[in-house]
């Protein structure tokens, strides 16, 4: 999701591209954000880190984006809004959709990732899931989950999933049982609305919805009191919508 926000014609690397990479960013050395000079800003005990915006690159304004990945050269995106969203492949230096399939009218389009050849696919409320071929875009099987469906992401070995509270689920690939839970929590209280999430290079990264540009960070083996990365600096490049 990445908050709910397009940016007219420009989609802002903020969105697509975070600490090397979406969620997966496995073969590329596309645009970057990085930290901006200096030290981390404190926000009572939470260290607060700004990024640097680095590239933009075109994107479809009409596309309510809910799930992206970087994977392979191409973006692969999970478009919201019940009866318009899809499933697309999309040309990062151009923004061509290449490649679309239409969710059946009932489903909200959520968060996506690719694990293991497969594209797997959230849907909000219908507490259901899509498992597509990478190269068709073929529907090969579908998951249940008891959660509203929000982010996703993957370790090597797990699916890794938001809902929207503080929880974050690990999802047993193959079963698609809850193999561990943690909460994200500062200050006694818990970290909500986390949303899209990211994986990279040991740590989760979530954006966190009406938080009007901010990221949480959070190793995911013993730390889960999050940091958080400031997107301030990008949002007066983008354009509020009310899709719904």
């Amino acid at each position: 999701m990445l908050q709910r926000f397009r940016s007219g014609s420009r989609l802002l690397a903020a969105l697509a591209l975070f600490g090397g990479g979406c969620a997966d960013m496995q073969d590329t050395e596309a645009a970057r954000l990085i930290p901006a000079a200096g030290n981390p800003q404190k926000t009572g005990q939470i260290p607060v880190l700004n990024v640097k915006l680095v590239r933009t690159y075109p994107h479809d304004p009409h596309a309510f984006t809910q799930g992206l990945e970087y994977y392979g050269g191409y973006l692969y995106e999970s478009t919201g809004i019940a009866g318009q969203s899809t499933l697309r492949k999309v040309a990062l230096e151009t923004g061509e959709v290449l490649q679309k399939v239409s969710l059946p009218s009932q489903y909200f389009g959520e968060g996506l990732t690719i694990f293991r050849g497969k594209i797997y696919q959230l849907t909000w409320l219908s507490k259901k899931g899509f498992v597509y071929d990478l190269r068709s875009f073929r529907q090969v099987g579908e998951f249940p989950y008891d959660t509203e469906g929000w982010g996703l992401t993957h370790d090597d070995r797990s699916l890794i999933m938001s809902d929207g509270t503080n929880k974050i689920r690990y999802i047993h690939p193959v079963s698609f049982g809850v193999t561990r839970t943690i909460e994200l929590y500062t200050g006694g209280e818990g970290v909500v609305n986390l949303n899209e999430l990211e994986y990279v290079k040991g740590e989760i990264f979530a954006n966190i919805w009406h938080s009007r540009g901010s990221l949480a960070s959070t190793r995911a083996l013993g730390r889960y009191s999050p940091g958080l990365i400031s997107l301030q600096s990008y949002r007066r490049n983008i354009t509020a919508t009310k899709p719904y």
